[in-house]
């Protein structure tokens, strides 16, 4: 009786279909590295830090608003002037995110990430983080409100109906955001359609 011939294993290469396009892929990427994080710190033990942390996917999606947020023409110097990245002194999102935005560019610029001592520096800057530590030292900035030409993100409870104009929550494990309508506008900031539909809330204007 003859033996067939023994084919050589056909090497596995993974395939990913990418159905979507603009925001919405954006948004699913960014929701598997969620769910990778979530995966990976489940497996994880005591001393063990996980592969992606949590600082690490707000980095993300921070990223990813700087390319459907339109800054008013006065916020730059010039054409190619950098969008400003401020995070508080102390935040662990500044190491995240100096080393996701390096030699990246979004519309043609550059982004630097700078940390804020006060808010005369965060005045200086495009998109401002506040984690719950840094909220209440700058507190007064987003009680004024309506400061031009700066996107202001945060993940406290209440940080949207503070005066905040992005605010990280977490669904089913998930991490999403609302958007403050009402005080982008009077930054003076056009969010894209496509990120508002992604928010699970958008505050407009004030009730009458």
């Amino acid at each position: 009786m003859s033996l067939l011939p023994i084919q050589p294993p056909v090497p596995f290469r993974p395939t990913i279909w990418v159905a979507a396009t603009g925001a919405r892929a954006w948004l699913i990427i960014a929701c598997l590295v969620v769910a990778i994080f979530i995966a990976t710190e489940t497996r994880l033990s005591g001393a063990e830090e996980p592969s992606f942390s949590e600082y690490k996917v707000k980095a993300a999606f921070i990223f990813n608003f700087a390319k459907y947020v339109e800054w008013p023409p006065a916020a730059f110097s010039n054409a190619t002037s950098p969008i400003i990245v401020g995070v508080g002194a102390d935040s662990p999102l500044y190491s995240e995110l100096e080393s996701l935005v390096r030699e990246r560019h979004v519309a043609g610029r550059s982004l630097i990430v700078r940390t804020c001592e006060n808010s005369i520096d965060a005045k200086a800057v495009h998109i401002l983080f506040l984690d719950t530590a840094s909220e209440e030292r700058f507190a007064p900035l987003l009680h004024e409100g309506g400061n031009p030409g700066i996107l202001t993100v945060g993940d406290s409870q209440n940080f949207t109906e503070n005066g905040g104009i992005i605010g990280f929550v977490e669904q089913t494990s998930k991490l999403r955001f609302k958007i403050n309508l009402k005080e982008a506008e009077r930054a003076h900031l056009k969010v894209s359609s496509q990120l508002l539909k992604l928010a699970v809330v958008v505050e407009r204007k004030d009730a009458s």
